[in-house]
Parts: structure tokens; C-alpha cells; sequence
């Protein structure tokens, strides 16, 4: 989406060249927000931000459908409307959850990639809240009311934060005792938020323990069933709920895609972020392999990165129709925040890690700023007289 509003921008008066943007949805998502849509802190809508909106007056055509193939010799992706031609093709799929294998895992867990996700998410929880109310055995009532995050990374952590805050909302709503609630948070890790500042990750483990969240670090799922979740150290967790968020890989249309692949999937690109199997055809985003240029390690996928290789991808295909120079991909992490509920949030700013409230409003500045990228002014002033910021 970035790529095509750049493009669109910078291309208005190139009447000769169209520009087609292809999602399964007619909206875009902002990801990063669906833990908070799931916890019921923010609605669904201010999550989701229609194309027709995000694309209004840009020469982009908008298809809403399903990608189901590519076919790089012929210069064609397959998709549930037909197929479609092109001359330079840009790769934005995203990621997709890894359960790595784990016996009943896919089965039995819920996920949360997408808004539809949250939307489930969020009717489970009252569903299991309204089930409790009128349950009588004590031992059924606490598998009802018990809420497990596989994962501790950034989204499993603000998710559990998130739950956290809402299970004491349900329960004052349903006159149900919050001690009868739990969210458990298992992750394989020693820490939770691994990569992250130290100081700002003790932190998190102090706060998600004080908001009740129970934490089972260095043991890892071996086996789900209905009802029950394994860790290899032998503890059964006894649950009706189970949140997946333990790992993402590479869209799985991707892997298949014959082009050359490596860490969980993702395609293998050049420092101009084109793929090396074809030089018309780029990669940005989740799917692609990027490598920090100074280390030779592949860079973590985040939405940070995902705009600054979108516009360099934009730059790039520029020059690439005038005959310029490309420029190689450098990436710069601004800052990293991270919510531990609705109104806890850690952050990293350069060297500085800080918590409490500036961590929070920083964390929702963070949210404009993105709102401002993708729209410019007109959206966050929209957004923000639709949904304000919320809290205090």
C-alpha cells in the first residue's frame, strides 16, 4: 500500500503507466493495534482504514481479491478474479503464524494476524466470561476463565497486558472475582521480549506480574489438546482459551513461489530489495529476507522497516523507469515501544529506555505518526475525530 501511494504520487502525470494495488481486504490493517482491538480498547474501525480512503486521488486501481500464485516467467499473478499482468511486481504478502510442528497446536489455538482474528478473539473472551457466570463446578469454571499466550514477544506480551486489563473489566461486568481469572503467558525464551532493552524487559515482567499474569519462561508447548496445553517441563495447563503468537514465517504462497528463500521462508533480496532471482520483481515487508548490511544477520520484521523498504522499493522503481541510479536499502530503527496494557508501555529511544507514562503517550504518538505516513494529515485528523486517543 505504501509503495503504491508513493508511486501514485510521484507518477500522476505518467499517464502511460498504471498502477495496481491487490488485497483480499478493502482495507487496510494496522496490525500493530489488533491486540487492543481484541481487549476491546479500541474499536474495530480504527484499526482499519478503507483503500478507498487511503487511495483517494491517486492514480492506483484497487482489486479486491485473493493472490493464489505467481508465475514469473510469464510476468503474471494468479488470483481468485483471474490473472493479472505485469511489468515490475512488488511482493507485500506478509507473514503468517509458524506453529512449528507442534502436535494439535493449529487446532487448538486461536491466532492473531488479522482484524477477523481480533473480531474472534474478542467474542471468545466474552463467551467464555458469560459460559463462567452460569457455570457451578469450580474446576470448569477455572478451565473457562483461564486465557493462555503461547509466546512472550512483542505481540504476545501487549496482548497479555491487554487481557490482563480486560478479564478485571468482565469481571466487575459479570460480578465474577478477578482471582477466578488468569492469563498465563508461556514462552520458550528465558525473557520475555527477547532482543530487547534488559532494564525495560524487567520491567515488563514486574508490570504483567502485577496486573496477575502468570509467566512460564524457558519452557516451551510440546503438545495441545482440547482443554489441556503440555510444556516440556511436564506442567499441563488446564484452559479453554490458547493465543498463538509464538512465531510468524514467511506467507506460505511465498515459500512455494520457486523463488529462493531462507530464514522462516522469506525471499531472498538484494541490497535494492529485488528479489535475486528476478530483477523485476521486489520483495518488502515480512516476506523478505533483509540483512543488516554491517552484521550479515537477517533484520527482525516490523512495521518500521516495512515503510522504509516500501519507500525505497518506491525509490528504486523510479529509477529504474528514468534510468537513474537505485539506491541501497540502510535501515534506521527510530524507536521501539512496546504496551503492556492499556496504560503501561516500555520504550527504547536510541540509548534511552523509559517507562510510565511518557512510554505510553509515546506509544499512541507512535500510532499518529504511523496514521500520518500512510495519509497524511487528513487521516489523523479524521481518526482522531472518530476515535480520539482514548485513556488518560
Amino acid at each position: 500500500m505504501r509503495v503504491a501511494k508513493v508511486l501514485g504520487g510521484a507518477l500522476r502525470r505518467h499517464t502511460a503507466i498504471e498502477l495496481t494495488l491487490v488485497d483480499q481486504f478493502d482495507y487496510h490493517q494496522i496490525i500493530t493495534e489488533l491486540h487492543a482491538v481484541a481487549a476491546a480498547s479500541m474499536p474495530p474501525e480504527a484499526a482499519a482504514i478503507p483503500f478507498s480512503e487511503l487511495l483517494a486521488g491517486k492514480p492506483v486501481t484497487f482489486i479486491q481479491t485473493k493472490v493464489t500464485g505467481f508465475n514469473f516467467q510469464e510476468q503474471t499473478v494468479a488470483t481468485e478474479s483471474g490473472k493479472l499482468s505485469y511489468d515490475i511486481l512488488v511482493i507485500a504478502l506478509g507473514s503468517e503464524t509458524d506453529f512449528f510442528g507442534i502436535e494439535g497446536l493449529r487446532e487448538h489455538s486461536l491466532t492473531l494476524k488479522s482484524l477477523p482474528d481480533a473480531l474472534r478473539l474478542k467474542e471468545h473472551v466474552n463467551n467464555m466470561f458469560a459460559l463462567a457466570k452460569n457455570e457451578p463446578n469450580a474446576e470448569a469454571r477455572r478451565r473457562l476463565l483461564t486465557f493462555v499466550v503461547g509466546g512472550g514477544g512483542f505481540t504476545g506480551t501487549e496482548l497479555a497486558g491487554e487481557l490482563a486489563d480486560r478479564l478485571r473489566d468482565l469481571g466487575r461486568e459479570t460480578g465474577i472475582p478477578t482471582q477466578e481469572s488468569l492469563v498465563a503467558v508461556v514462552e520458550a525464551g528465558p525473557t520475555l521480549l527477547s532482543g530487547f532493552d534488559p532494564g525495560l524487559v524487567r520491567k515488563a515482567r514486574i508490570i504483567l506480574e502485577g496486573k496477575g499474569v502468570e509467566l512460564h519462561l524457558g519452557d516451551r508447548v510440546v503438545r495441545a489438546e482440547p482443554g489441556t496445553l503440555e510444556l516440556k517441563g511436564g506442567q499441563v495447563i488446564h484452559n479453554r482459551t490458547l493465543v498463538w503468537t509464538g512465531g510468524v514465517k514467511a506467507n506460505e504462497l511465498v515459500q512455494h513461489s520457486g523463488l529462493r528463500t531462507g530464514v522462516r521462508g522469506r525471499v531472498v533480496v538484494n541490497p535494492y530489495l529485488q528479489t535475486v532471482d528476478f530483477a523485476n520483481v521486489y520483495a518488502v515487508g515480512d516476506v523478505a529476507l533483509v540483512l543488516n548490511q554491517a552484521t550479515g544477520q537477517p533484520l527482525a520484521p516490523s512495521a518500521q522497516l516495512a515503510l522504509q523498504e516500501a519507500n525505497i522499493v518506491a525509490r528504486n522503481i523510479q529509477a529504474g523507469l528514468s534510468g537513474s541510479e537505485r539506491v541501497q536499502f540502510q535501515p534506521r530503527i527510530a524507536a521501539e515501544v512496546v504496551s503492556v496494557g492499556r496504560k503501561d508501555a516500555l520504550a527504547k529511544v536510541g540509548p534511552f529506555g523509559f517507562d510510565g507514562r511518557p512510554a505510553h503517550w509515546l506509544k499512541r504518538m507512535a500510532l499518529l505518526r504511523y496514521l500520518y505516513t500512510v495519509g497524511g494529515p487528513p487521516l489523523v485528523g479524521n481518526w482522531l475525530m472518530r476515535h480520539g486517543l482514548g485513556g488518560d
